[in-house]
């Protein structure tokens, strides 16, 4: 069994507006079965080391922007910019030396305002980044399990609860399953968009912080 977690930056629901998020991303890091526990645990231990000799505060949860933001937000507020970057590039490294993979897709907002129409897909409004990321990841994903990782493995999918959107993605998980015609069914996904709380879930922490930095790369990267 493959996890994939998601979570997503620069949400702004239908608004495409760019403002100072051009960018939508959607995605995270994916890992075995057998290898979760171990990541959490390393997640964990880095997070104590950066408090150390102070405990880690009550309830505490990675949120990206705390951490990168200019001064520091949060647990995070006051803190020394350079001793919160090698945070971020800890927890970041922990992907490669724990082989995980990271998938995501980026929406310019400006260009869905100037090319979506909304009504591509019979099942969501695919002007809403967040809908038309979903649907694009699960089948990437659907293809990535089938094609790459054996023919005994399958996936699921597990997201930052996102309420604003339950409707719709219960809605577009079931048409992908059942209703859209069979080359188009998801199959090898056995479950979707399984929800969970973030604070207790250090790997959609770590997704949070990839997804935003994803964001700030593309964002530098397309001026």
């Amino acid at each position: 069994m493959h996890f994939f977690y998601l979570d997503e930056a620069g949400c702004n629901g239908a608004n495409l507006a760019p403002g100072q998020e051009p960018i939508f991303i959607l995605g995270g890091v994916s890992v075995k079965d057998q290898g979760w526990v171990k990541t959490t645990e390393v997640f964990e231990k880095t997070v104590r080391e950066y408090f150390n000799p102070d405990p880690v505060p009550d309830n505490f949860e990675l949120h990206s922007f705390e951490l990168l933001s200019p001064n520091g937000e949060g647990p995070f507020h006051g803190h020394d910019r350079g001793k919160r970057n090698k945070l971020a590039l800890d927890l970041l490294g922990i992907l490669a030396e724990r082989s995980h993979h990271v998938h995501y897709i980026a929406i310019d907002k400006s260009k869905l305002a100037n090319t979506g129409k909304g009504d591509e897909s019979p099942i969501f409004n695919s002007r809403i980044p967040y809908l038309l990321g979903f649907n694009y990841l699960i089948t990437y994903i659907e293809h990535r399990v089938k094609n790459n990782l054996g023919h005994t493995a399958r996936g699921i999918t597990i997201v930052d609860k996102k309420d604003m959107y339950d409707d719709d993605i219960a809605k577009l998980i079931r048409f992908r399953r059942f209703e859209t015609k069979k080359s188009q069914r998801i199959k090898w996904l056995v479950e979707f968009s399984y929800p969970i709380d973030s604070q207790k879930h250090p790997l959609i922490q770590l997704s949070d912080l990839v997804v935003f930095c994803t964001k700030k790369f593309l964002e530098l990267d397309t001026g």
